[in-house]
């Protein structure tokens, strides 16, 4: 049986474009102005499509796996769309339509077997921090106020990149980058 030891966890996650990743590092720096120093306020905004445990002796097969998925699927667009919390003292921008990660996430059941969620099943409600470990009260001051704030950025998901963290407070490594479909390309679902 595996130990927490031989495991690391990994995430697949989509990076907004430059401008788009611009306008959130400027909510960002806003944020801070206004509320202080947070957790996570350096980090690269990324939208976590999912993550998981893997032993580290799979980490060649995942990588092939999701070479595999990622090379039949089209990219996406995905639109951030106002602001919300989760109660663990988090603000962050909302994705509007969640469905074009919902489909990808079903391409991934082939892999339940060797894999451990982090969460239960594969998906967790889409979104980019703007802030976390916030105290209760700067959480409740700042989500009545973004809560009135709007905000609205698309943008195309064209690759995925699979990140590993192997201690539980380490840093994020990239562990390879996969290349999705353009979008609309309907190659593959023609008749001859």
């Amino acid at each position: 049986m595996n130990t927490r030891a031989e495991t690391n966890e990994y995430l697949l996650v989509a990076f907004p474009d430059k401008s788009t990743s611009l306008k959130i590092l400027e909510e960002r720096q806003r944020f801070v102005a206004e509320y202080g120093s947070v957790n996570g306020i350096d980090a690269r905004p990324a939208i976590t499509i999912t993550n998981f445990f893997a032993n580290e002796g799979m980490e060649e097969t995942l990588v092939r796996w999701l070479q595999k998925i990622c090379s039949l699927e089209q990219g996406f667009t995905l639109t951030l769309n106002n602001y919300s919390g989760f109660p663990d003292q988090s603000i962050f921008m909302r994705v509007l339509d969640a469905g074009p990660i919902h489909a990808f996430l079903r391409q991934l059941s082939a892999m339940k077997d060797f894999i451990t969620p982090a969460l239960p099943g594969f998906f967790r409600r889409p979104h980019i921090p703007i802030a976390s470990g916030l105290k209760q009260s700067v959480y409740e001051l700042a989500l009545s106020e973004y809560s009135k704030m709007t905000f609205h950025e698309s943008f195309s998901v064209k690759e995925l990149v699979l990140m590993r963290k192997t201690a539980e407070f380490g840093d994020m490594k990239p562990v390879q980058v996969f290349g999705l479909l353009p979008a609309g390309n309907d190659l593959f679902n023609k008749v001859a």
